[in-house]
């Protein structure tokens, strides 16, 4: 765990200390009243699709971790809204941001079943529609222990 928050403070600190592209400011939409179709490739939120609306989201797709200690990926089905705050320009002529979601899980092995996973981290719009995430999850269910995730993600905007 003190590895996974070594790295999130390293790469945040490195995006937070990048400048704002300010000549492409006045230019573009604001933040609020951007709308995006995100498609994740990895982990954060889920392998799927999201839709972006201003400062909110909602997702839905599939996840999976690694939650024994055999390393056999546990895979669940996952929807959930996001909240997107503080958004910023870095590298790119869209908007980084930081992010909140919560989402319900429904498990798809036996033994599974229902899930809760509240996650935070940051959107980093890199590049043109590459967004690269990082952050971290806490997964909730009745009668299995507390998991901590980190949740690294790459996705593909429109």
């Amino acid at each position: 765990m003190t590895l996974v928050r070594a790295a999130f403070t390293m790469v945040l600190g490195l995006l937070l200390s990048l400048p704002a592209r300010a000549d492409t400011m006045s230019l573009q939409p604001e933040f609020a009243d951007t709308r995006e179709l995100m498609v994740h490739a990895f982990r954060a939120p889920s392998i799927g699709l999201e839709y972006r609306a201003g400062h909110f989201g909602v997702h839905a797709g599939a996840y999976t971790s690694v939650l024994n200690t055999a390393g056999q990926a546990t895979w669940f089905f996952k929807a959930g809204v996001t909240g997107y705050f503080l958004p910023m320009r870095l590298t790119s002529e869209r908007h980084s941001s930081f992010y909140a979601s919560a989402s319900f899980l429904r498990g798809v092995q036996t033994g599974w079943s229902n899930g809760f996973m509240p996650e935070a981290g940051f959107r980093w719009a890199a590049w043109k529609g590459i967004d690269l995430r990082l952050g971290v999850a806490v997964l909730l269910a009745p009668g299995r222990q507390v998991y901590v995730n980190p949740t690294p993600g790459i996705s593909w905007s429109f």
